[in-house]
Order: structure tokens, then C-alpha cells, then sequence
């Protein structure tokens, strides 16, 4: 660090101390050393990557290839595309396997830390941000001036108070930048830079840190969330899980997802419904968290088949309608409940249901419809849809109005499905950025 009379000068600067954020400065040491390189973080380094994958750190997928970014990302899929010709999962695991990071593959392409524990890979990290001399200022940035604007203090018209305002005073650099720092002991820091990375997480104000650039940014919204359902809530339905079925959300029919569902005491979670939120986030957040789901708990027939068949099931069988779950994959506490739903008593035998019950049934065995209340609290909640728009931006992830200007990880425009699919985004773009960088110190 470079310090004249209060000033901290730097050749990179990159607002946020997550995984892209990190990640982007690693690889800025490795391929340029001699590169001043400082991070500013407000919060806890890394502390989402701790909490990834339930603490297990479900660090990338193997599906995060070019071919299938329009399957797995509902934005930014077109410039990831481009993205991982250059870094995709196999990149990013050949970096693990070299710093002697063990993983292993679990169901529909999950990458894991071998360990269980994100921690182990949150402290290698730590480890190479101190090994090569990247600093860290635990602070918030207040504000990103292009050199040429400066602050004076105003008096505000009819009080006594007065603000800070900014003020152009000379011909605006937009090359070089000004970053303003509250320190966590609340000291103001000035630092410049050359290049400066913008890669703050989904929650960050990124108009206020931008306002003095003339950048389109897509309004942010909560992504990959459960739901909540009043009706679920009153019945004991919690930890049931049913593998497999299809569900949409009656305002977007076209976008059905096959995964498993999980009831929980007041709602609906598990990977079909993280997966329903991403594809709806807008559509979820226009009617204010509410909808209706449609649910197929039986999608590897049709409805007339599924008839003909319990209809046989039924007559053949002298047992009681409540213990005849086991004839297809539904839970007991799950089938009761459809039981009541179709106004048929649970204690008479099944040889005793009528055509008029049996085809109600299976209209909610095929279609069973849910009222969405709310969005449900999600102790992993941290990906948003929204950020820069992706228009902004070369595929180098500089923007193409502002050299030496970049945003890379949760700032942008790209969120994906629950899988490992935001984590890679991360490491591609970092990565990306980090070359771009690299090249034009190279070209200079």
C-alpha cells in the first residue's frame, strides 16, 4: 500500500470480500505478483461461502458448461456462455486439485468439498490473500468517484445542517478512481486506484456506489426461496419429501421443473420449489410472494392411465384406502392428506370408492394446487436476480463506457438454480476479469 498524507493509492482496487471478489484477487497475484492489490469488505470475509451448500460448500456443478447455461441460469446465460469457452467447473477444479483441495460428485452434478466443511476452503483462501500480500480494509465504501470530482461541505437551505456534496473539479478520469472508506472504528479512507472491481453481493446499494456513473442496472429481487402455504400449515405434513415430481406456478405454465419436493411446517421447500423461484423471481415479486403451484405427484403416467389403474388397485385389494399409499411413492401422512382433501374417509375399504372419488383423486394426484402466501424464510438465502446489466459489459466483464471499470460475481445480472451453479458464475467471472486485467498490463 502506497500511502501519501492520508491517501492510499492502489493498482486494483474490488469492492467485496466474497467468493468472486477473493477469487478475482488470487488470481490477479498469480499471474501478476508486483500488482497493489486491496479488498474492502464491510462485513464477514467469505461468510457466504461458509454458509454454501448447508455448510458443506456445494463449490461448482458439472453442468456449468457452455451447452447447458440456458438450462441452469434463468439470467445471464447468453455472456456465460461466452464466459466458460475460457473457465468452466473443470477449470475451477483443476485449481482445487493443485492446491490439494479434495472434492467429490454427488446427485445431478453437485461438486463438494470432499471434507464437509466450506471452511476448508474458506481458509486456503484466507491463506493465499495473506501469503501474497493482498490487503483488506474492513469498511464500507461510501462512495466511487471517477478522479476530477471531489467533496466540499454545504450549508442546506433553511436549517442549520450540512452535507457533504460532490462536486466536479476537474476534468473527470474515468481511468482512475476515488474510493471512500468508513472504516469499522467510523475514519474516513481515501484510496485510488487504476482498476477497480466492482463485486458486492446481491444485498449491497450498488446505484448509490455507481451514482456518479451512467450505468443501467436490472432492479434486484430475492431468488431461490420457499414458499409459504397457509393451507399446508394447519395439516402435519413437515419432512415429508416426495422425489421426482413436476411442478409450475399457474402464471408461467411453460416453465415445469422435474426435482423433488420438500413439505416443511409452513410450507414447501426443496429443489423443486428453489428451482421454481429462480425461473418466477420477477413474476414471484410483481404479485407480492403470491401464486398458485401445480403439482404432479405421479408424473410417469397419465391421468386416464392412473385412473384405470387405481380403479383395478382398488377393486382387487380388501384393505382400507388409508394404508394403500404404498401402491405408488406417496408418503402415508401425504396420501391422508389427499385422502381428505378428496372428501374420501380413509377407514372404508377400497373396494368401497366410487368411480365420482376415485377420479377426484386422481385429478389431485396429477394436479394438486397450492396457494402461495409469502415467500418463506431461507437460512441460505443470499442469491438475487438483478444487479448491472449484462448490456453494460464486455465479455471481458469491464464495462464498455468505462475502462479499467469492471463488475464480476453477485453485482451482475446472473443468478442460476440451486446446485452450484452461483458459485461457478463467481469463479468464471473473477476469472475473467482477472485476465483482462493481467492483459492490459501486459499490452502496456
Amino acid at each position: 500500500m502506497n500511502n501519501q498524507m492520508g491517501k492510499y493509492f492502489y493498482d486494483v482496487i474490488i469492492i467485496g470480500g466474497g467468493p468472486a471478489g477473493v477469487f478475482c484477487s488470487i488470481q490477479l497475484k498469480q499471474k501478476r505478483s508486483e500488482l497493489k492489490i486491496c479488498i474492502v469488505e464491510k462485513g464477514k470475509m467469505l461468510d457466504k461461502l461458509r454458509r454454501s451448500g448447508g455448510g458443506r460448500c456445494n463449490c461448482t456443478n458439472l453442468y456449468a458448461v457452455v451447452d447447458n447455461a440456458k438450462k441452469y441460469y434463468p439470467r445471464g446465460a447468453e455472456f456465460l456462455k461466452h464466459l466458460f469457452k475460457g473457465y468452466d467447473y473443470k477449470n475451477f477444479l483443476n485449481y482445487l486439485k493443485e492446491n490439494g483441495i479434495k472434492t467429490k460428485i454427488e446427485e445431478s452434478g453437485k461438486v463438494f468439498l470432499y471434507s464437509n466443511d466450506a471452511n476448508e476452503l474458506v481458509k486456503h483462501f484466507i491463506n493465499r490473500i495473506n501469503e501474497d500480500c493482498i490487503d483488506i480494509i474492513d469498511g464500507e465504501c461510501i462512495s466511487i468517484l471517477p478522479t476530477g470530482f471531489d467533496e466540499r461541505e454545504i450549508l442546506l437551505v433553511n436549517t442549520k445542517k450540512t452535507k457533504n456534496e460532490k462536486y466536479q473539479k476537474d476534468e473527470p478520469n474515468y481511468k482512475k478512481f476515488k474510493i471512500q472508506v468508513k472504516t469499522k472504528e467510523n475514519e474516513l479512507v481515501d484510496l485510488f486506484s487504476t482498476d477497480l472491481v466492482i463485486a458486492t453481493g446481491g444485498a449491497s446499494n450498488i446505484s448509490n456506489l455507481l451514482s456518479y456513473f451512467e450505468i443501467e442496472l436490472v432492479k434486484q429481487v430475492p431468488s431461490l426461496f420457499p414458499f409459504q402455504i397457509k393451507e399446508i400449515a394447519k395439516f402435519n405434513l413437515a419432512g415429508i419429501t416426495v422425489e421426482k415430481v413436476i411442478g409450475y406456478l399457474e402464471f408461467n405454465p411453460e416453465k415445469k421443473v422435474n426435482e423433488a419436493i420438500l413439505f416443511t411446517k409452513d410450507g414447501v421447500s426443496g429443489p423443486l420449489i428453489l428451482q421454481l423461484s429462480a425461473w418466477n423471481a420477477y413474476e414471484l415479486f410483481e404479485n407480492n410472494y403470491s401464486g398458485i403451484l401445480h403439482v404432479d405427484f405421479i408424473p410417469e403416467v397419465d391421468e386416464q392411465t392412473l385412473y384405470l389403474n387405481l380403479t383395478r388397485d382398488f377393486h382387487n385389494t380388501g384393505k382400507i384406502i388409508g394404508n394403500l399409499n404404498f401402491l405408488y411413492p406417496i408418503p402415508e401422512r401425504l396420501w391422508g392428506y389427499l385422502l381428505k382433501r378428496s372428501n374420501i374417509n380413509p377407514a372404508i375399504k377400497a373396494t368401497g370408492i366410487d368411480k365420482s372419488s376415485i377420479k377426484d383423486l386422481v385429478k389431485l394426484l396429477k394436479n394438486c394446487t397450492f396457494e402461495i402466501s409469502n415467500k418463506a424464510n431461507h437460512s441460505e438465502e443470499f442469491v438475487h436476480a438483478g444487479g448491472v446489466s449484462l448490456k453494460e459489459l464486455k465479455y471481458t466483464c469491464e464495462f464498455k463506457k468505462y475502462p479499467s471499470l469492471y463488475a464480476i460475481g453477485e453485482a451482475l445480472n446472473i443468478d442460476g438454480i440451486t446446485g452450484g451453479f452461483n458459485l461457478q458464475a463467481s469463479w468464471t467471472t473473477a476469472y475473467s476479469c482477472a485476465c483482462a486485467i493481467d492483459k492490459k498490463y501486459e499490452d502496456s
